[in-house]
């Protein structure tokens, strides 16, 4: 055998070509039909703030194991930006009126931070709140649940044809606090003092709680056909009928 190049040269012959090409476009266009009803078919799962729920209590609900419930907490004032008050003041109504957070007269409490999001240019602005959480945290007995291995995940991944990544929506926020900790999760806002009913981002158990609950979901599925690292799901099939 004599080989000419060590350069890649693609097959020639127009039925060669002509069959790939149109499997190309076959795939393509089934593939845009298939991700519109896949979105059409989720959709009523991403809802805005105001339409969310309380979610229910589940087998696995968060904790907040405090090592000395009598602790106070330094307590400082929490401030809100005035161009992000708008903001804040439709995230409150929305978490009140969906019993998320409820007003209390709680004293022992941390404060809550108000932070503006990365915008690109001709973009709203767009306002995320966090919870300055390390007094409380340092209180707080630790819960361990390991995370996934990232190369196993990849490794599934990697060995199927198909694939699709689910980013699950305000996560923590679908997690309820078991009723007798709701009032350790006390919080001090620009408008008065709430708890909320509903894990905090920022806990430091907030992550393991959160595996464990998907771990205890997806269990006869994981490393099947799919993983779950915190909240991101990927899913993966040999076929496209299969992963459908």
């Amino acid at each position: 055998m004599i080989v000419g190049s060590a350069d890649p040269v693609p097959i020639q012959g127009p039925a060669v070509s002509e069959i790939a090409s149109h499997t190309v476009e076959l795939i393509e266009d089934n593939l845009e039909q298939i991700r519109e009803e896949l979105h059409d078919y989720a959709r009523p799962l991403c809802r805005e703030d105001e339409d969310i729920p309380l979610p229910p209590f589940r087998a696995i609900n968060h904790t907040i194991p405090l090592i000395d419930p009598d602790k106070i907490y330094l307590w400082r004032p929490s401030r809100c930006p005035e161009p992000l008050r708008p903001l804040w003041g439709a995230k409150r109504a929305a978490y009140l009126k969906n019993e998320q957070w409820i007003i209390t007269n709680s004293t022992n409490t941390v404060p809550m931070l108000f932070l503006r999001k990365p915008q690109k240019e001709g973009e709203p602005l767009k306002m995320r709140t966090a919870i300055d959480l390390r007094e409380r945290n340092a209180n707080t007995r630790k819960m361990a649940s390991p995370l996934p291995d990232m190369n196993a995940i990849l490794r599934h991944a990697a060995a199927c044809r198909w694939w699709s990544l689910i980013d699950m929506l305000r996560a923590f926020e679908q997690v309820r606090i078991i009723a007798e900790h709701v009032w350790r999760s006390a919080v001090t806002t620009p408008d008065g003092n709430i708890v909320s009913n509903v894990m905090q981002i920022g806990d430091c158990n907030a992550s393991a709680t959160w595996q464990a609950l998907m771990n205890h979901i997806f269990s006869p599925y994981i490393g099947v056909f799919m993983d779950v690292y915190l909240d991101d799901i990927i899913i993966y099939s040999n076929s496209l009928e299969e992963h459908v």
